[in-house]
């Protein structure tokens, strides 16, 4: 595998900020927008462009101790040691199928760190939170983006793409663009040739979960009738809609055991 990746719509404004190789890469330095864990941070790095400041994300990749690697061989949890690299792949492939989500602009492995770098999504709001701030005379505007998740992660779906952690706050609305809705944190995407219900079921439960609260009954159902537009497969399948009926609970059950234990 290279060790630099590069979106060609790019190269200019990398040139023009003295990036051209994995080193240059890895060495430009930002602000920490999320809190660090070993193996992962991500940077908001402004880059000097023609236009002004252009507003890039560099998420930077450690290598997992061997006891983490382990841990996940015998979880049988997919997990992915080539870090930033799959990330860029899962961008790549998001944009190739028109699906929503942040641009790729590089990615690179200098020493023992891989990193991506991605254009920055401006002027949004997340799904959650927005949400959480409708009264009802904004009912017609969150049907709309309702319809927007549902295609979206309909697209992903049929695509054989699993995102692992699809809850509301991972997907951006962006009102200048009328409310298109984005979708980021790919860092764990499953791409498969077939991908199986499992997945689909697991990230399905993970949105349903994230909208307690936030959304109803006629809302949850309005996603299933727009998604299954996309996959008419699953419509009716009963089996299937009680499998991420079940996959919500566990998720709802695995988050008060963490709320008793914090107490």
């Amino acid at each position: 595998m290279k060790d630099f990746l590069l979106n060609e719509k790019y190269t200019e404004l990398l040139k023009q900020n003295g990036v051209a190789d994995a080193r240059s890469l890895c060495q430009l330095a930002g602000t920490d927008v999320k809190k660090k864990v070993a193996e992962r941070g991500t940077e908001k790095i402004l880059l000097k462009s023609s236009g002004g400041e252009f507003e890039t994300y560099l998420k930077r990749y450690h290598p997992l101790p061997l006891f983490e690697i382990l841990k996940n061989l015998f979880s049988l949890k997919p997990f992915f040691l080539d870090g930033a690299f799959h990330e860029w792949k899962a961008l790549t492939a998001f944009a190739e199928r028109g699906i929503p989500a942040p641009e790729p602009v590089a990615a690179a492995k200098f020493a023992d760190e891989t990193c991506v770098l991605s254009a920055g999504i401006r002027n949004y709001a997340r799904a959650s939170e927005l949400f959480g701030s409708f009264s009802r005379v904004d009912f017609p505007r969150k049907k709309r983006i309702i319809a927007k998740i549902a295609k979206l992660a309909g697209m992903m779906h049929r695509s054989n793409f699993a995102h692992q952690d699809l809850y509301l706050l991972h997907f951006f609305v962006v009102s200048s663009e009328n409310d298109k809705v984005y979708l980021i944190d790919l860092q764990r995407v499953i791409m498969s040739e077939r991908l199986s219900k499992r997945w689909i079921a697991k990230d399905l439960g993970q949105l349903l979960f994230s909208s307690e609260g936030l959304c109803s009954r006629r809302d949850v159902m309005r996603f299933w009738l727009g998604y299954a537009k996309i996959l008419p497969r699953f419509k009716k399948d009963r089996v299937f809609i009680r499998r991420i009926l079940r996959k919500a609970e566990t998720i709802r059950t695995r988050h008060r055991k963490k709320i008793l234990n914090y107490l």
